[in-house]
């Protein structure tokens, strides 16, 4: 067929198309007329990171912001959890698992804003001043929930530093008591320069040790704690002993006790700020990098669940053991080289190598003792702390205009609709014809010569050659 025997078609059956384009266009303003108004309320928020929010780990930040932070958090707005807390702000009286429950959950979109930080909160009601306080109260008990969540995390490492400065604090006494008697009986008070040097030298490497089991130790509770958390969301345990043993873990835990040997040793000559430590210390944040990229597969490859409340806690772990890895490393190149540097005590006479070693008890001891106290109190600062790593950019406000029903969008696509429909059937209508109507059907379906053609006569008596004309 060509192209204008295609048109013929549309104008043979051009009532039909018209007709059904007309149809579909009033049905789809009448439906849009009745239907209700929906409107549409909206929140953004943007979650920062701890450090911003003034949440910190002890001796800096350990674990790490999860990579997955902002799609955790998205799919916790979606929990049904969080959705049941929205409801008692609200007022309603919602059971966990009821349909009520649920079909006031399905109203909520909570979608990131691609490339940011943000993420944007809707929710749908014919009533514009519920579907404001609904986001809004969303967004407080996700507030709420990560309030109750650093305080806790807070508390829990408060009371952790505690128990560690009442044992301190007994072994600074023990050490201090000795160090006096000491002096008083061998009559010895000061070290020489050539022990003050090799003091000071192991007080570092022994306050850095010092400090980094108790940051190993803080972590190993905090794993215990999170290891119960996810008991009671699966039976699947994680041993540390698979982290552990893995080869590509090993591998990466030697290469880091040889950089920080060779950092702890290259500190003893030169500052912080000098080029050959930066360098170095970016070879082992490197390092530190592709262990927690290695302990995360590790982790999740055991996994297998799309809870958000156990992919937070995965994410967590994770977190945690590389950084508990990373922390054995350190504990290891620190604990050789205070071996290496206390050998230069047998070189001092018999007293002033015991008044070395006292006193770098108690240097190391009291170091340790004072950050512990500093810690503590950060720790109570941030426990009574009233803000999150959530910050609201917008609260929901009242919406003006509905955005269902789109009257004149409705309208037009079922136009558009019928106009398509009504074509289809012009063209399954002329399919479906089987008549004889031109000289070529009668020579091309009953072989058969056509010898003349009789015009149809209209009752006027005028002849309407340009219509059908009758074959014989």
């Amino acid at each position: 067929m060509e192209l204008i025997e295609y048109i013929n078609i549309l104008k043979k059956y051009w009532y039909l198309i018209v007709g059904l384009t007309l149809v579909a266009a009033v049905i789809a303003g009448v439906l849009s007329s009745i239907m209700p108004p929906i409107y549409e309320a909206d929140a953004r928020i943007l979650i920062r990171e701890a450090s911003e929010a003034g949440i910190t780990s002890l001796f800096g930040d350990l674990t790490g912001q999860s990579r997955n932070q902002i799609q955790n958090s998205v799919e916790i707005l979606k929990s049904r959890t969080l959705a049941y807390n929205a409801a008692e702000i609200l007022g309603l009286d919602y059971a966990l698992g009821t349909p009520e429950l649920n079909g006031f959950r399905k109203k909520f979109s909570v979608q990131p804003v691609q490339g940011t930080d943000f993420i944007r909160i809707t929710y749908q009601s014919e009533d514009p001043l519920f579907a404001m306080q609904a986001v809004n109260a969303l967004v407080d008990a996700f507030i709420e929930s990560s309030l109750v969540k650093s305080r806790e995390e807070a508390r829990a490492a408060r009371d952790f530093i505690e128990d560690q400065l009442v044992t301190l604090e007994a072994k600074l006494k023990d050490v201090e008591n000795r160090l006096s008697e000491f002096k008083g009986t061998e009559k010895v008070y000061n070290p020489s320069e050539e022990a003050k040097a090799i003091i000071n030298k192991v007080t570092n490497f022994d306050v850095a040790r010092s400090e980094a089991i108790v940051s190993k130790r803080e972590l190993e509770a905090k794993l215990d704690d999170l290891f119960l958390q996810l008991e009671k969301e699966t039976n699947t345990y994680i041993s540390s002993q698979v982290i552990g043993t893995n080869p590509l873990v090993t591998n990466i835990k030697t290469q880091l006790i040889a950089k920080e040997t060779e950092l702890q040793v290259l500190l003893t000559k030169s500052t912080e700020n000098s080029r050959e430590v930066q360098n170095l210390q970016k070879e082992i944040e490197t390092l530190k990098a592709q262990l927690n990229q290695q302990v995360e597969k590790i982790v999740t490859s055991q996994t297998e669940t799309t809870n958000p409340l156990y992919q937070q806690l995965i994410a967590s772990i994770s977190q945690a053991q590389s950084s508990l890895t990373a922390l054995e490393a350190r504990i290891s190149a620190l604990t050789e080289l205070i071996k290496e540097t206390e050998i230069e005590f047998d070189a001092l006479p018999e007293k002033e190598m015991e008044l070395a070693r006292l006193t770098r008890d108690y240097q190391v001891t009291e170091s340790i003792y004072t950050m512990l106290l500093q810690t503590r109190e950060e720790y109570r600062i941030q426990e009574a702390m009233q803000t999150a790593n959530i910050q609201v950019i917008d609260r929901a406000i009242v919406p003006n205009s509905p955005v269902s029903p789109r009257k004149l969008m409705n309208v037009a696509v079922a136009s558009f609709l019928g106009l398509f429909l009504a074509a289809m059937l012009a063209f399954l209508f002329e399919y479906l014809d089987n008549t004889l109507v031109t000289k070529q059907d009668v020579e091309e379906y009953l072989e058969l010569t056509v010898l003349a053609a009789i015009p149809e006569i209209a009752s006027g008596g005028d002849m309407r050659g340009s219509k059908k004309k009758k074959t014989k």
